[in-house]
């Protein structure tokens, strides 16, 4: 078996997980202001200037529902205009969503499990704007599901997509490893985790990529950089927030050797980031924010 299918297979049990939605609550302040960003940078509010207009949206692996908070908040007033669908192939994230919907007022909204990466139930030129936050750099093929964005949008559709640039703990897992004795002497920059399907991390990469998708308007791809600080306060709110990324420490590790991954395993390598954060408290997140639209013909 190899390490790109090992990783993908950690991804999916992470994903799968029975408490995978209530572990990956804190997360939202990390997806949280990327999201709202590229909802400014898709125009989804011009799209609503007609008065009598209505939108269909998708909200592709959606999660605990962070774009469809963010899209309530930013359309206040207007966002019963849209008809929002919520898809994430995790039933956890879904029902999740679902107990999040049924909270929200005014908003015309479904959740419901699917893959974005094989969107058969939904029919070609469908939605008005189709969003992933944060989705394809954990999908085995993410051009596959990127191509399937394409393809449910309406000719004239916006998609939108955000992709890790690096992500704010990472200098505390660098910081960590150093100090376990028996982990790697030295980390790889970035980790194999972010180029083991592609390099969505990389505005040239991603224009590249878009450019070969036949339906993409090649004119109308933006890419920009976006960074923000987050700091956290105390052990107990660093904990909380490491909860998710403890799940995932398998996928980050992948292509360790055996005694490299049994010297940071039984909460070693948790602790010491836990530790290291608490010295650095101070997160910086950057990311891509990727808007484009489908062409009319």
């Amino acid at each position: 078996m190899s390490s790109d299918t090992t990783a993908a297979q950690d991804l999916n049990k992470f994903f799968a997980g029975k408490d995978i939605a209530k572990n990956y609550e804190s997360a939202e302040r990390a997806t949280g202001p990327p999201a709202e960003a590229m909802i400014r940078q898709a125009g989804i509010l011009s799209g609503l200037d007609n008065e009598d207009a209505e939108l269909e949206v998708l909200d592709n692996a959606c999660g605990t529902g962070v774009v469809v908070v963010a899209l309530h908040k930013a359309l206040a007033g207007k966002d019963g205009r849209l008809k929002l669908v919520c898809g994430d192939f995790s039933p956890q994230m879904v029902e999740s969503v679902k107990e999040r919907i049924a909270q929200m007022e005014g908003i015309d909204a479904e959740a419901r499990v699917l893959d974005g990466q094989a969107m058969d139930m939904i029919a070609a030129d469908h939605f008005d704007y189709v969003f992933t936050n944060f989705g394809f750099q954990s999908f085995p093929e993410p051009l596959k599901g990127l191509r399937e964005c394409v393809r449910v949008a309406k000719p004239g559709g916006t998609i939108g997509m955000t992709n890790w640039v690096k992500a704010g703990w990472l200098p505390a897992f660098r910081v960590a490893i150093s100090r376990i004795p028996g982990a790697p002497t030295s980390l790889p920059d970035p980790l194999p985790f972010m180029t083991r399907t592609g390099r969505l991390f990389e505005a040239s990469w991603t224009r590249q990529q878009l450019q070969e998708i036949p339906d993409v308007d090649a004119a109308t791809i933006q890419i920009e950089e976006h960074s923000f600080t987050m700091e956290l306060k105390d052990r107990e709110e660093i904990r909380a927030f490491m909860q998710p990324l403890e799940g995932l420490f398998d996928v980050f590790t992948w292509q360790w050797s055996e005694d490299e991954r049994k010297a940071c395993g039984e909460g070693r390598l948790v602790e010491a980031v836990v530790q290291a954060l608490i010295e650095e408290p101070t997160l910086v997140w950057e990311s891509l924010i990727t808007t484009f639209r489908k062409t009319t013909s």
